[in-house]
């Protein structure tokens, strides 16, 4: 036996202002699960305009201190001794106290000056 099912019928009223809602609690419920969801984006791009705002204030203070630094090294290389290539002399380092790996990178660094 075949049971009937009972077909659900909306009438539509002459007033457009009021309307029958079906399962009002669900409904809700995914209206207030969307607000937070809304608030959650709204606190996460908050968040992100404030790590950019200080994103720029960093970079600023950045250059402020890279032009500083450029200041200081032109000053200093004014301030060095002009030096001829005649007066360069070459260090000679007393091998007697390296361990082994560093003399061979002596001797190394020796044959390829000679070549």
């Amino acid at each position: 036996m075949k049971r009937k099912v009972k077909k659900r019928v909306v009438k539509k009223s002459d007033n457009p202002m009021y309307m029958r809602v079906e399962n009002p609690k669900a409904l809700e419920k995914r209206i207030l699960g969307s607000a937070i969801s809304t608030v959650n984006l709204l606190k996460r791009f908050d968040n992100f305009a404030e790590i950019r705002k200080k994103k720029v204030v960093s970079l600023g203070e950045l250059r402020k201190s890279v032009n500083g630094i450029q200041k200081e090294v032109s000053s200093f290389k004014r301030g060095l001794p002009k030096v001829s290539d005649e007066d360069v002399v070459e260090a000679k380092v007393d091998v007697s106290n390296l361990g082994s790996i560093d003399k061979e990178l002596i001797e190394i660094e020796s044959r390829l000056k000679d070549l």
